[in-house]
């Protein structure tokens, strides 16, 4: 799925005449935009790796005494 990914930027900007690069971050804009709606409050990040395709997502956890919202806090 991954090299997909890096399939599908490229047949977009082609098709679209933008950069790769714009696409890509409109791709990970979307990942991001996605794990916040699924996940209310999310507040992490999505990185599309260039070269081999790999995908990073990461949800930021605030660190706390006692954990009230296991989802949220760590």
């Amino acid at each position: 799925m991954n090299v997909e990914m890096l399939q599908v930027a490229d047949a977009v900007a082609r098709e679209k005449s933008v950069e790769r690069e714009l696409v890509l971050e409109a791709m990970e804009q979307a990942l991001k935009t996605a794990a916040r709606r699924t996940n209310a409050g999310n507040n992490g990040e999505a990185e599309i790796d260039r070269t081999p395709g790999g995908l990073g997502l990461c949800q930021g956890r605030t660190l706390v005494q006692d954990v009230e919202e296991e989802e949220r806090e760590l």
